[in-house]
């Protein structure tokens, strides 16, 4: 056999199943430092799954799609906070948990700790078990809110999403179901600690990378000579609309998520100031 290729002794070619990542999900530390970091993590994950990999991607891509890479930076940050708000309601009607506002509105806030999370998790997420309440108070709404609403833009998702609205449609209520049936097969922690892992590997508003993205900018904005601006050139401040001629205004305004920029101000980030990959060139 050769072992070289990937052939023989030890080599499996099984794909992991739904219950081989939640096995291997409950079996890792909790993957938040306090209660209110798990749901701004868990809602980035929701929001990756249920709308941002989705035929959301390939409206994007469509010429006539008004979502602009600004305005999915936009769009993003403003489902992602639909998504946060929507898991603070149920936290504290449905498993009468009340949860601090996101923690990465701020680089260095800080609510609860670790054991304030294992704890939250052996005796609440792994006592819920109402599953219709889950889907009537949590998914069935949210589902709704994901898919009716009017986008930064201006734009409702089906306006913005056009021929693929339908797809989405049925998509984002797959992914729903999916975070039903986990919930009620392996428990909501379960649920939300798989959502929560997925977050950890984006770049995103309320998640950890977010706070060093915004610092990186800061610090290459302060100075035209950094070498991130040798593609494209330094703005200069002439050439910045709105708020971003402020570096600290721009900055309070993106520590409270991308969303509430203008369209010209998310535009600008994303094409002049190069936002996207600002902090490797920092780090």
């Amino acid at each position: 056999m050769d072992k070289a290729n990937g052939e023989g002794e030890g080599v499996s070619s099984r794909v992991p199943t739904l219950e081989d990542a939640v096995r291997w999900v409950l079996g890792q530390p909790a993957p938040a430092g306090s209660l209110s970091e798990l749901l701004d993590l868990a809602s980035v994950g929701i929001v990756l799954h249920a709308w941002r990999n989705s035929p959301l991607e390939d409206a994007h891509a469509s010429d006539w799609c008004p979502l602009s890479d600004g305005e999915m930076m936009r769009a993003n940050a403003a489902t992602t906070r639909v998504v946060r708000e929507f898991l603070m309601t149920f936290f504290a009607n449905a498993l009468d948990v009340p949860v601090p506002r996101p923690a990465s509105s701020a680089p260095l806030a800080v609510h609860d700790t670790v054991a304030d999370v294992d704890a939250l998790a052996s005796e609440v997420l792994d006592e819920f078990d109402d599953a219709g309440l889950l889907v009537e108070d949590l998914l069935g709404p949210l589902h709704v809110a994901l898919v009716r609403r009017v986008l930064p833009c201006g734009y409702t998702v089906a306006e913005a999403t056009g021929e693929f609205f339908d797809e989405l449609d049925g998509h984002v209520a797959q992914e729903l179901d999916t975070f039903a049936y986990v919930t009620e097969t392996y428990g909501l922690r379960a649920a939300l600690y798989l959502k929560a892992i997925a977050g950890t590997s984006q770049q995103w508003w309320l998640t950890p990378a977010w706070p060093g993205t915004v610092t990186a900018l800061r610090i290459v904005l302060a100075d035209s000579g950094h070498h991130h601006w040798e593609i494209g050139g330094y703005p200069e401040l002439s050439t910045r609309p709105d708020r971003c001629a402020d570096i600290d205004q721009l900055v309070g305004v993106l520590y409270e998520g991308p969303d509430r920029l203008t369209a010209a101000e998310a535009r600008w980030c994303v094409h002049q100031a190069g936002i996207g990959f600002v902090r490797h060139r920092v780090e």
